[in-house]
C-alpha cells in the first residue's frame, strides 16, 4: 500500500513538474517580441533530436558564427529537397556558420515519424549528427510571427543581431562570403516579407522612371525591385481600367523574361489541340517549357532561372535576371492588340539585351501517341461521381505486383494513372537510352489527359497498371495498356513553339 502510495505521489510531482515547465516554456513564449531586422534575438534553449545535447544548448552559444534558421516542415517538398544543399554549406564554411532547421509546426516525435514513413532516413541522420533541428518553436513563433510560407531564413549575425530575413535562395556562398568579409549584403525577399502590389500606383511612380513618349500607347522597363516579390514569380496587376486617363494598365513586377512572354504568346496561340499526356520534363516541374524552343549555347540564365534546378539559384540569379514591366493603352484596344503591342516591345528589350528575338515557330517533331484500338471505352470509372470510392492501393494479379486505380481522374496532378504510374515508368525507360519525346493523348476521350498544361478532374477511370520499375520499354507500357484497347505508338505531330533566335 505504501508502496502505491509513493508511486502517486511520484506520478503526481512529475506531472505538476511538466506542467510547471509547459507553462514556464509558454510564459517565457509569451514574454518575447517579434523581432526585425537589427534586433539581437534573446539567449533562447534549442532543443534538438541529439538528446544527449537537449536543453543544453543556446542561441548565445553560437555568437562569434552566422547562424542561419532554415524554417521549415515535413509537408514542404521544397524545404526538404534544400537541406542536403544547406548541410553543403555547413560543410564547406565549418565553424564559421551554423545552421539550424527550425519547425515550428511540428513536435520531434512527429518529425521522426514522418521522415520515417517517407523512408527519408537522410534527412534524420543529417539532424542526428550535425544537433541541428529546433522543433515545436514556441519560441521562435514568438519571434518570427510573419513566417507562414516556407521555405523561409533568417540570418543572425555574430553578435546575435538579425541582419537579414527572407527568401531561401538567399543562403548561398557568395553571399555567405560576403558577409563574412565584412560587407553589406541586401536580402531578397519572399512571400513573408515582400510589399504586395496592389496596383493602385502605377510602375513609374514606384521607381521614379519616366516613359519614353506620354502619347498612347506608352510602355516601361525598369530594373528588378527589391521591395516587392520575386520568389514566386514576381507580382501583376494587369487589366487595370483609368476611366480619367482612358487607358488600360498592365503592371508586372519582378518577371523573368520567359514569363512576360508567354503573356504575350499565351498557350492558346501556341498549341491548344494539342493534350500532353507527358513530358520528359515533367520530374522537375519545367514540362511547359518543352514548347520552348532556343538557340544552341544561349544564356538561358538571362530569359529564366527556370532552366536551372531551383534549389541552385541565388538570390543574384534573380535579382540581375528579373525586370519590371507596364505598358499603358487605350481602353478601345482589344486584348490581342494588347498583346501584340506587349511582344514588340520586349523583343525590343531583348534584342538589346540578349541580341535575341522571339515568336512563333511551327515545327515537325517526334512523339507518343496514346491511341484507341477500338470504339470501345475500356476504362471509365464505374462510379465517376462518387468522391469516397477513390482509391490507389497495391493488388496482385496472377502473383504480379500491380497498382489500381479506381475512380482516379484520367490526368489528376497528385495520383492518377499518367502522372503517377505512366510518368514514373518512363523515367525508367528514358534511362535506357529511349528518346526522350512527348506523348500526346491522341484518344478522343472527354476532358482529355492534358489539355493547356492544367489538370481536368472530371474523366475518371478505373484501371490497373504494372508498377513503375515493371514498365522499362516501349513495349512493356504497350503490353500494360492492351487490354484496355489502348496503344502507344511512335508518330509525329505538328507543334507550336515558342522560339528564339539570333537577330
Amino acid at each position: 500500500m505504501k508502496t502505491t502510495i509513493k508511486v502517486y505521489i511520484l506520478f503526481a510531482m512529475l506531472y505538476a513538474f511538466v506542467v510547471q515547465v509547459s507553462a514556464n516554456t509558454k510564459f517565457f513564449a509569451d514574454s518575447l517580441r517579434p523581432l526585425k531586422v537589427g534586433d539581437v534575438i534573446p539567449n533562447i534553449p534549442l532543443g534538438n533530436l541529439n538528446e544527449q545535447q537537449k536543453g543544453q544548448i543556446h542561441m548565445d552559444d553560437y555568437r562569434g558564427k552566422l547562424v542561419i534558421l532554415d524554417f521549415w516542415n515535413t509537408a514542404c517538398a521544397a524545404c526538404i529537397k534544400a537541406i542536403p544543399e544547406m548541410q553543403k554549406l555547413q560543410r564547406e564554411f565549418g565553424d564559421q556558420i551554423k545552421v539550424l532547421y527550425v519547425n515550428m509546426w511540428e513536435s520531434e516525435s512527429q518529425i521522426r515519424n514522418r521522415l520515417l514513413r517517407a523512408k527519408n532516413t537522410k534527412l534524420l541522420d543529417i539532424f542526428e549528427t550535425s544537433s541541428s533541428l529546433v522543433a515545436g518553436g514556441e519560441t521562435f513563433r514568438a519571434l518570427f510571427p510573419y513566417v507562414h510560407v516556407v521555405p523561409h531564413h533568417v540570418w543572425i549575425g555574430k553578435q546575435g543581431q538579425v541582419i537579414g530575413t527572407g527568401a531561401f535562395e538567399n543562403s548561398n556562398a557568395q553571399k555567405i562570403r560576403e558577409y563574412l568579409d565584412g560587407r553589406k549584403i541586401v536580402f531578397l525577399n519572399n512571400a513573408n516579407t515582400a510589399v504586395r502590389y496592389d496596383g493602385i500606383k502605377p510602375l513609374a511612380e514606384i521607381s521614379h522612371a519616366k516613359f519614353g513618349n506620354e502619347s498612347l500607347p506608352r510602355y516601361i522597363f525598369t530594373e528588378y525591385n527589391n521591395q516587392y516579390l520575386a520568389t514566386s514569380g514576381g507580382e501583376m496587376v494587369v487589366g487595370r481600367v483609368d476611366s480619367a486617363a482612358n487607358t488600360v494598365r498592365d503592371t508586372y513586377l519582378n518577371h523573368d523574361l520567359l514569363s512576360l512572354f508567354k503573356r504575350a504568346i499565351p498557350d492558346s496561340l501556341l498549341n491548344p489541340d494539342i493534350k500532353v499526356a507527358f513530358s520528359p520534363n515533367r520530374d522537375n516541374s519545367k514540362y511547359w517549357m518543352d514548347f520552348v524552343s532556343l538557340p544552341k549555347d544561349t544564356d538561358t540564365i538571362k530569359l529564366s532561372t527556370r532552366f536551372y534546378n531551383p534549389f541552385l539559384n541565388t538570390d543574384y540569379e534573380i535579382r540581375n535576371n528579373r525586370v519590371c514591366y507596364e505598358q499603358h493603352t487605350p481602353t478601345n484596344w482589344t486584348d490581342a492588340q494588347r498583346k501584340e503591342y506587349m511582344l514588340i516591345n520586349l523583343n525590343a528589350f531583348l534584342e538589346a539585351r540578349m541580341g535575341l528575338e522571339c515568336g512563333v515557330e511551327e515545327k515537325v517533331i517526334r512523339v507518343y501517341k496514346i491511341i484507341r484500338t477500338s470504339a470501345t471505352d475500356k476504362i471509365s470509372a464505374r462510379n465517376p461521381l462518387d468522391s469516397d470510392s477513390r482509391e490507389v492501393k497495391d493488388t496482385l494479379v496472377n502473383g504480379i505486383p500491380m497498382k489500381s486505380y479506381t475512380n482516379y481522374g484520367f490526368s489528376e496532378k497528385a495520383m492518377n494513372v499518367f502522372t503517377t504510374s505512366l510518368s514514373q515508368s518512363f523515367q525508367y525507360f528514358y534511362k535506357n537510352s529511349v528518346p526522350k519525346m512527348l506523348i500526346i493523348d491522341d484518344t478522343g476521350f472527354v476532358n482529355k489527359v492534358q489539355q493547356k498544361y492544367e489538370a481536368i478532374n472530371t474523366f475518371r477511370v478505373d484501371m490497373i497498371m504494372p508498377l513503375p520499375i515493371n514498365i522499362k520499354t516501349i513495349e512493356d507500357l504497350r503490353s500494360a495498356l492492351k487490354s484496355y484497347d489502348l496503344d502507344v505508338i511512335e508518330s509525329h505531330a505538328k507543334i507550336k513553339f515558342m522560339s528564339f533566335y539570333n537577330r
